[in-house]
């Protein structure tokens, strides 16, 4: 690989040397690399030889902080080949791993790791992660409020009445905690908190228009009236010189004036203003205007419409600021600041008094959040009083610690990557391990690209900085503009600077896009001859009309079509134009890109292509919904949103039924989840029963239970409805008797597995009346062809019929046996689950639900798996951490949930794709900074700029303190207070800015090709209003970029001038002749609805065939496809009424079915002798067991026994016993298997070498796909069309009872209770083999290991099987 070449920019970044650099690099400028580079040299220069741990590197990520270890790394390895034998670089191999190389967090910990007893902090603290963090929040800002009650604070109650809302506090906790947050990203913010409160407690003499309220409003007033000057100025200009409107421009021109002398005022005073403003009055168009004749032409009345229109906006304009911000005179005002001390003074007390709490709660527990790490570190870094205060010197700065000086020996210079988005904390840090006399900062950075303010991240940092240093190299503060870009190729770049010269200014967007600034070609694409291959291409920018057309003929009959949203009509827009991407065009032309690794143009790939959006949350999902129906392979990297995935929705409904079944949706949604599997036909069933009791109460009654309505009126409805008509009294009713309280999902699942004649006959031989046998030692003998016999007699007569075929369609009342069965099943769970959520704590209780349904393992088996059962995982997490704190129960934890929800504390999806994978990537723009696409899509340009900020009861900013709302109680309204609009106008410029520079992040991550996309809601209409105010000056009016709702508003008054848009200026007739001449290239093109509807495509195309057919000729070329089309026959029926999943059980009873259709009742006509069971005593008689719910009991032992504590009899029975005592099995069921048949299973070869075996795994579950031939062996449909359902397949499911590792291999251990004797031994082992072998191959592939042994236990004969 060649050395790269450097700019002579970028060299003097490399070589410059003493003092402070800022490095201004615009984006794809390669500043990292230079930064990197200068690195290198410092340390491999022989004359400096300096030590690399005496560099302090500071990043804005991990990850970026191991690239830049990593390419050090390689660059002294590199030059270490070439000078084996070089001490110097030896040394700095070694201690690359100690150096400095790391992010501020990282270098702050290290900080107070070694620093620790300077703040009396446990030397054993721990970082405690964000949901951790919230819950103490939670439990200390009720705690202060509790306090505060207590004391019935006179202030405090009052702030409650203003900003609490009526049922509850929660509003007013929810601005102390964000106030918290805000004011911890500053250096000092217990001043702040005090100094903002204080600025509310004026004296007499205080001025207002001298207060940095009144110039924040001066300034964002002075830029509407600058606006609101040039479009009445060009209005003037577009009637001037016409004689039917001299009057009417006279009245332009007398307003224009007034405007004028505004706007002279509002660089003098606020008293100037105010009084220019509140006197202004406007002319009356109804007097002294002539009436324009009705033979004038008619452009003459479009003019003069259309100066009248810029006319009336800027009458509301103004109205607006007066009614606003100039309504009140200077002593109102000072009434006004006045009445708002109190109020914002108990607010700072209150949020000091959390911090507190808050700050002892984290100090107890040893715990730091990510805030103390800035602030613990400036503790230890700077001097402080004896009250904990930081000392400043003269200039007001922080006087440094001994230990700051003792870092500021320490490291030669300090990098800082990502400057623009330092905050104030880590500036103030960073500046006090820094030399003073000798300045020794390397600050690299874009403030275009500064997108992190919501992250308090101070962009100001770098721009004051900015303003101050030199150009000349020989200064100690000193500034290089790296400004070329090696990205992307010259189309992008002349778009990316044509928009952002017209809308970016010092006021709005904090810089001036000037020549400095714009963005200069660096990167070099070769070209291609073949005309068939497109490469780069115009910026494209796509509209999509959202508004619906009206119908022509309203009685015309419609066909009903989709009711699409925006997101969808602009997903499926985006989806055909990446297939036009990908496929060759009309021409016969495709796009190519350039491919680094290959060092050649290739086709576009999807992996290619990005679609960005400004957030992801609502719109990622419906993107990758419709792109994957358009089969484009999408992957949406949305980072929040995890509390909306299918899993977690699905576990949390689950946790509000079980902590109240009344609810109607979560009980909906977790019954027709695949824990339960219950339809659409199965609900309706169910509700039937009762239309007016909740769902819950309407399953009870469906299988036979009363309940006790306790309200009259639903009492007589129960009377009227589900008496039993005896007049007994309505009461609860246990649920059926048949099923334990201690069956789960899973068991009740084996139960229905296990519905076969052969499982009924083992449950036959439990019932059997023992006392007609003779016993002889225990054992008695008898005939197997009888008791068959005699079981079929016995259920025939009582209707208990088990089909075999499961093909064979139910009569109604066998369906709805099923369903009773389901819903039986159902209430059993929720029962047993309520019972459990008593004693277990949230986390335990959690993980038995995911472990006892399956849901864990079934979400594993699904697209997505891995990152489902993660995401499952983080929520066990989040539950672990929950019962550390003094909240329990499943109710605080549902509503810990939902606060977190509210708070927007989501805790994201941690799913990461490789680079490779052949997607479409959707993310927002925020993720995709300091990345590159061949491809870009910048989607959802037409969503509205987020304003809800402001509607918030108070504002708070850095520099203007509170802005509070004014509650008046006697007249019952609220408004905002003049601070408020002040922090309003300040805040609002700032969020401006703050987009701007997101709209730059996101359209300089495309090297190639650029489109842009949005849905409008009337195209035409925002045609005419982005075209109203365009001028030959290159900035559009900072009014309209004040007043633009989205990022078009501000593009296309820019684009819609440029020479390329002549088509669009004539297509909608809009009236202006500039024709803005620019290197940039762009097309723009206009969609309908009926441009993505793609069946109604299909439909026109259909009906245009048929319109040319004669469908009274049988011969036509189309009649025997149309008598193909009519005849159809689905060729999957076979597949229809198969369930989607199949257990390894099931698998095996038709595997037997196969191999004994002739032959069913061939394995019971032979002799049986059986011991007598030791569980059937006779005071155990009364008590059904079934066979199924035998082995059920069995595998439950087993599989939670503790291995450790089976040495003798007696440790198995106390750990029985002790499973009886936590009600996970009863007493009876503790005797099915007694503790001297486990002790002989532990004696037996096979369980010796489990428990010397270094790994063990019990009760495994397994998900996998298995193909439907393989299971229908006997099915008609199968047997007779194995082509055609080749490659069909069903989830198959089961659950491995225990496996262990050996060193050559894994060994399966499965359990079975089947009556087993020397007679039936080896059909029951050929009975089980498909079984195990199914597990062992499911096994293999699950672990990647091989699976050498297979054995089954036979607990009947207490005997090991090997199975071949």
């Amino acid at each position: 690989m060649s050395s790269p070449k450097w700019t002579q920019e970028q060299k003097n970044v490399i070589d410059s040397r003493g003092g402070n650099l800022l490095v201004a690099a615009a984006a794809g400028s390669g500043k990292t690399a230079v930064l990197v580079e200068r690195i290198i040299q410092m340390i491999l220069n022989s004359d400096l030889k300096i030590d690399i741990d005496k560099l302090l590197v500071v990043t804005f990520t991990n990850a970026a902080a191991s690239e830049m270890r990593e390419r050090i790394g390689d660059a002294i390895s590199k030059k270490l080949d070439e000078n084996p034998e070089d001490e110097h670089l030896q040394d700095q191999l070694v201690l690359l791993n100690k150096a400095s190389i790391t992010t501020i967090h990282s270098f702050c910990l290290e900080v107070i790791k070694s620093n620790f007893h300077k703040i009396n902090l446990d030397p054993n603290f721990r970082i405690g992660d964000e949901t951790e963090c919230s819950l103490m929040k939670l439990e200390a800002i009720d705690e202060t409020f509790d306090i505060l009650y207590e004391q019935n604070d006179e202030e405090f109650c009052y702030l409650v009445d203003c900003y609490a809302e009526k049922r509850g506090d929660s509003n007013l906790q929810n601005l102390i905690l964000s106030i918290y947050s805000f004011v911890m990203a500053s250096p000092y913010p217990k001043v702040w908190l005090k100094e903002s409160a204080e600025d509310f407690n004026i004296t007499y003499d205080f001025d207002f228009a001298t207060s940095k309220w009144a110039k924040a409003i001066l300034g964002t007033v002075k830029i509407q009236m600058e606006g609101i000057e040039k479009s009445l100025c060009k209005a003037i200009e577009d009637v001037y010189g016409i004689d039917e409107l001299v009057t009417f421009t006279d009245k332009l021109k007398i307003e224009y004036e007034k405007i004028k002398e505004i706007l002279y005022a509002c660089d003098t005073s606020w008293s100037d203003a105010y009084r220019q403003i509140s006197s202004m009055t406007f002319e009356n168009y109804a007097k002294g205007v002539k009436r324009i004749p009705k033979d004038a032409p008619s452009y003459i009345k479009e003019e003069k419409d259309k100066a009248k229109k810029i006319r009336d906006n800027a009458k509301k304009s103004i109205e607006k600021i007066k009614t606003s911000v100039f309504n009140k005179n200077y002593d109102d005002l000072k009434d006004e600041i006045k009445f708002l001390y109190p109020i914002v003074k108990s607010l700072s007390d209150v949020v000091l008094m959390f911090e507190q709490i808050y700050s002892q709660k984290k100090r107890d527990k040893g715990i730091i959040d990510f805030n103390d790490i800035e602030h613990f570190a400036l503790q230890i870094l700077t001097e402080t009083d004896e009250n904990g205060d930081f000392v400043f010197d003269k200039e007001g700065k922080n006087i440094p610690s001994d230990i700051a000086l003792e870092y500021r020996e320490k490291f030669y210079e300090i990098f800082i990557d990502e400057y623009q988005d330092s905050n104030q904390v880590q500036e103030v840090i960073l500046s006090t391990i820094a030399k003073q006399k000798e300045p020794n900062r390397f600050m690299v950075g874009d403030v275009k690209q500064s997108i992190y303010r919501f992250r308090q991240a101070k962009p100001e940092i770098f721009l004051q900085k900015y303003a101050t240093y030199d150009t000349d190299l020989s200064s100690k503060y000193k500034k290089i503009m790296l400004y070329k870009n090696f990205r992307s190729r010259k189309e992008v770049v002349d778009s990316v600077n044509y928009i952002f010269e017209h809308i970016m200014s010092k006021n709005l967007g904090e810089i001036d896009y000037n020549e400095e600034e714009k963005l200069n070609l660096g990167a070099n694409f070769e070209e291609v001859e073949d005309e068939k291959i497109i490469l780069g291409g115009a910026t494209e920018i796509h509209l999509m009309e959202k508004k619906v057309p009206e119908v022509e003929d309203p009685d015309e009959e419609e066909e009903e079509g989709e009711d699409l949203d925006a997101s969808q009509i602009e997903a499926r827009m985006v989806g055909k134009i990446i297939r036009d991407i990908m496929r060759p065009n009309e021409n016969g032309e495709i796009m190519q890109v350039f491919d680094k690794k290959l060092e050649t143009y290739r086709n576009a790939e999807y992996k290619d292509i990005v679609i960005l959006l400004r957030a992801t949350s609502a719109w990622a999902p419906v993107f990758a919904e419709e792109l994957i129906n358009m089969d484009i392979p999408t992957y949406a990297d949305m980072g929040q949103g995890y509390f909306e995935t299918m899993e977690i929705q699905v576990i949390m409904s689950f946790l509000k039924v079980i902590d109240n079944p009344m609810q109607d949706i979560p009980l909906i949604a977790i019954l027709r989840s695949p824990i339960y599997g219950f339809t659409p036909e199965d609900f309706i069933d169910i509700r039937i029963t009762d239309k007016k009791v909740s769902f819950y109460e309407a399953m009870r009654m469906f299988v036979g239970e009363k309940i006790d309505l306790s309200n009259e009126e639903e009492q007589d409805i129960a009377e009227d409805e589900i008496s039993d008509h005896t007049g007994n009294e309505i009461i609860d009713v246990n649920i059926n008797e048949e099923y334990t309280d201690d069956v789960s999902y899973l068991e009740y699942q084996n139960i229905e597995e296990n519905s076969y004649v052969e499982a009924d006959m083992d449950d036959y031989y439990q019932n059997i009346n023992y006392e007609d046998f003779e016993y002889e030692n225990e054992e008695f003998i008898y005939n197997d062809e009888v008791m068959y016999e005699s079981y079929i007699n016995e259920n025939v007569e009582d209707n208990l019929i088990y089909e075999i075929n499961s093909n064979i369609e139910g009569d109604e009342e066998s369906q709805k046996s099923e369903l009773e069965l389901k819903v039986r099943r159902f209430l059993d769970d929720l029962k047993e689950l309520q019972e459990k959520s008593m004693y277990m704590s949230t986390d335990e209780f959690l993980w038995y639900i995911y472990t006892n349904s399956g849901y864990y393992a079934y979400c594993g088996a699904l697209p997505g798996g891995s990152q489902r059962q993660a995401n499952l995982r983080i929520l066990f997490e989040r539950a672990k951490q929950f019962e550390e704190t003094s909240f329990k129960g499943i109710f605080n934890f549902i509503n810990f949930i939902s606060k977190l929800k509210k708070s927007n504390s989501d805790m994201g999806s941690a799913k990461t794709l490789g680079e490779n994978a052949n997607v479409v990537r959707i993310m927002s723009i925020h993720k995709s900074k300091g990345l590159e696409f061949p491809i870009v899509i910048c989607s959802g340009m037409g969503r509205n700029f987020n304003t809800m900020d402001f509607r918030k009861d108070v504002l708070y900013h850095h520099e203007l303190g509170y802005g509070p709302q004014i509650v008046d109680f006697e007249r019952r309204i609220s408004y905002p207070s003049i601070a408020k609009e002040a922090l309003k106008c300040k805040i609002n410029i700032e969020n401006i800015s703050e987009e701007m520079r997101i709209l730059y992040v996101a359209l300089t991550r495309a090297k190639e090709k650029l489109i842009i996309t949005s849905s409008i809601k009337d195209i035409e209409q925002n045609m005419h209003k982005w075209s109203s105010n365009i001028s030959t000056e290159k900035m559009v009016s900072k009014y309209d970029i004040l007043n633009g709702k989205n990022y078009m508003d501000w593009m296309m008054p820019a684009i819609i001038k440029h020479k390329d848009l002549e088509d669009i200026r004539e297509t909608y007739n809009l009236s202006t002749s500039i024709s803005m001449e620019d290197e940039s290239k762009w097309s723009v093109k206009t969609w309908s609805r009926d441009d993505i509807d793609f069946e109604k495509h299909e439909k026109e195309g259909i009906r245009e065939v048929l319109n040319t057919m004669d469908l009274s000729q049988h011969d036509t070329e189309y009649y025997e496809q149309i008598e193909k089309k009519l005849n159809f026959e689905y060729p999957y029926l076979g597949v229809v009424k198969k369930a989607a999943s199949i257990s390894v059980t099931e698998i095996k009873k038709r595997q037997e079915e196969y191999e004994e259709q002739e032959d069913s009742l061939g394995l019971y006509k032979h002799k049986t002798t059986l011991k007598k069971p030791k569980f059937l005593s006779e005071s155990q008689k009364s008590e059904k067991i079934t066979g199924a719910r035998r082995g059920t009991i069995v595998h439950l032992i087993m599989e939670v026994l503790d291995f450790e504590k089976v040495n003798t009899e007696s440790e198995i029975k106390a750990q029985i016993q002790d499973l009886v005592k936590r009600r996970i099995i009863t007493e009876k069921e503790s005797q099915v298997l007694s503790p001297r048949k486990i002790m002989r299973f532990f004696k037996s070869p096979i369980a010796k070498r489990m428990l010397s075996s270094k790994f063990v795994k019990r009760e495994q579950k397994i998900y996998t796909q298995i193909k439907m031939n393989d299971i229908y062996l006997n099915d008609e449909i199968f047997k007779n069309n194995r082509e055609t359902y080749e490659n069909e397949s069903v989830m198959l499911r089961g659950v491995i009872d225990l496996y262990f590792e050996e060193d050559d291999g894994l060994v399966i251990l499965d359990y079975k209770t089947d009556f087993v004797d020397k007679n039936n031994k080896k059909e029951i082992i050929h009975k089980y083999k498909k079984q195990i072998e199914i597990y062992a191959d499911v096994l293999s592939k699950l672990t990647g290991k091989k699976v050498k042994e297979k054995y089954l236990y036979l607990f009947g004969i207490d005997e090991q099987v090997k199975v071949d």
